[in-house]
């Protein structure tokens, strides 16, 4: 299968589950689990703003690094997190020499982080790595 049609099939699959599945973790894991296959990466996490405590909290996980992330970061502790803040994506090509892996890495060479966004307002964020 090409990479065009890869990502193609990837975005029907999700588009497809999107308005049929109502449950957020099933709906989360299909997405993060593609992405990461998408990028080649090995694990992914898709995190949704808790407005009550405003903390990052893991809501599906792909791979055991994605599942080992902790279940809930405060907006600026990581990748993701800047993704969130900024509004915008971010790639840290060297995450262990980044400001958001504070001297542990855990292995993860690289991450891809995106905000995710209803309407206007940015409720999320899903990382790859």
């Amino acid at each position: 299968m090409t990479v065009h049609a890869r990502r193609f099939d990837a975005l029907h699959e999700v588009a497809g589950a999107a308005s049929g599945v109502l449950d957020e973790s099933v709906l989360g894991r299909l997405a993060v689990q593609r992405a990461a296959e998408l990028l080649d990466a090995d694990a992914g996490v898709l995190r949704w703003l808790d407005p009550s405590t405003g903390l990052l909290i893991r809501i599906a996980a792909s791979g055991p690094k994605g599942r080992d992330r902790p279940l809930a970061v405060d907006p600026g502790q990581s990748v993701m997190a800047g993704a969130f803040a900024s509004g915008a994506p971010l790639i840290e090509n060297d995450y262990a020499a980044s400001e958001y892996a504070g001297g542990r890495s855990e292995g993860i060479r690289a991450v891809v982080a995106v905000p995710v966004r209803v309407g206007d307002h940015t409720v999320g964020a899903l990382a790859v790595f």
